[in-house]
């Protein structure tokens, strides 16, 4: 475990700009010369819209092509209204609405090309038992009421769009095939706060050596990652009995399954609340090893590797399920390690053991990949690549 200061911050929220500094930004960028890529979002949070929405527009901030702006749900009034300067909209984990359609039809009257954007396979219907099913949502009329409607609205969204951008190929490929159209890839990467406060950690865990300590990372963030969990709980209990020192460490809402109770009494299991995504970068840096097991679906093969960029950003190892997305981002055993179900508890042991004496080898190497190929300013280049192809 190492011990980290907290990093100054002024906001949680930097995306909290008024709308009129955001139309500002938009007559601003059709002076400059550049095209405006206009988001639509329903309401900002932490998660897809920051990564989805508000990052992309960060990063586009520093094109001499594009200009980036996002608008929510109760401000489509000013879409219409600056029409004439917007060059491409799209539309984020949206759900249809009469008047979301209307919108998309007059776009489309005017010659806009307009985009559905999703980070999940949440947009076929047909998927819905194997959505609740991975989420461990409870069987309920009620809970398929839910999950039918979402999912057909999405649909609906999609639909109506004349193409798609996702998070990695294995979900453009199937957000391909559902329409007919193409859909582009632009990656999940990090913002200028996360780089700064991630650079921070970085340095201070360079200049000390772990505790005593030997803690265990799982940041699950919602109760929807149990069978995840379920993935490798019986190789941390081994890990556990066999470390007397090591902690797991588990971040956001968790049921944990039978097996852990004597570990929680002893105070070796650890359950912190959710916290913003600033702060989540301290608890990352805090732990000796960060753990993303995965069941391996259809659904989590859509998923991006956020959980891997995020620790290798403040100087943590990985251990994660080999799926789609974590085999395209990870070189196992170079900068992070890819483990199947029954080669957990071997590997975490050799990292507490630090047998392989390539441990900060491996952190050295992760750090330059969440560098090169999750920093929003070496993003530039690849967004404005999809934005040409869709402006065309």
């Amino acid at each position: 475990m190492y011990k980290i200061i907290p990093h100054a911050y002024d906001t949680e929220f930097p995306w909290n700009t008024t709308i009129s500094e955001r139309i500002e930004k938009l007559l601003k960028g059709k002076k400059q010369g550049k095209r405006n890529a206009v988001y639509l979002y329903e309401l900002a949070d932490t998660s897809t819209f920051r990564y989805r929405v508000y990052n992309v527009c960060q990063a586009l901030d520093l094109s001499i092509e594009w200009n980036g702006v996002y608008f929510f749900a109760s401000e489509m009034k000013y879409l219409i209204e600056y029409i004439d300067i917007i060059d491409v909209l799209v539309i984020a984990r949206f759900r249809w609405t009469q008047e979301l359609s209307s919108l998309i039809s007059k776009f489309k009257s005017y010659g806009i090309p307009v985009g559905f954007e999703s980070d999940d396979m949440i947009f076929d219907n047909s998927e819905v038992g194997l959505i609740m099913n991975t989420l461990s949502v409870e069987e309920s009329s009620e809970r398929y009421d839910y999950w039918f409607s979402y999912l057909g609205r999405m649909e609906r969204t999609l639909q109506e769009c004349d193409f798609g951008i996702t998070t990695n190929d294995y979900l453009s490929k199937i957000m391909s095939e559902k329409t007919g159209k193409e859909a582009y890839v632009i990656k999940n990467f990090m913002n200028r706060l996360q780089l700064e406060v991630s650079d921070d950690y970085y340095e201070q865990k360079k200049r000390q050596a772990s505790s005593e300590k030997f803690v265990i990372g799982y940041f699950s963030g919602t109760p929807s990652h149990i069978n995840d969990f379920r993935v490798v709980a019986p190789e941390l209990i081994n890990v556990l009995e066999q470390c007397p020192n090591a902690i797991l460490r588990i971040v956001g809402f968790l049921t944990l399954p039978k097996g852990f109770e004597e570990y929680v009494e002893k105070g070796r299991v650890e359950q912190l609340q959710l916290v913003n995504f600033v702060d989540l970068q301290q608890l990352i840096a805090e732990v000796d090893v960060n753990i993303a097991p995965l069941m391996i679906n259809r659904f989590t093969n859509c998923k991006s590797e956020l959980k891997y960029f995020e620790a290798a950003a403040v100087g943590t190892i990985t251990c994660a399920t080999p799926t789609f997305t974590f085999n395209q981002s990870i070189k196992n055993g170079v900068d992070g390690y890819l483990l199947n179900q029954g080669e957990w508890s071997g590997k975490l042991l050799e990292i507490y053991n630090d047998k392989n004496k390539n441990n900060m080898e491996i952190i050295k190497n992760a750090k330059q990949k969440s560098i090169d190929n999750y920093a929003f300013y070496n993003m530039v280049g690849d967004t404005n690549a999809v934005f040409d192809k869709v402006s065309r």
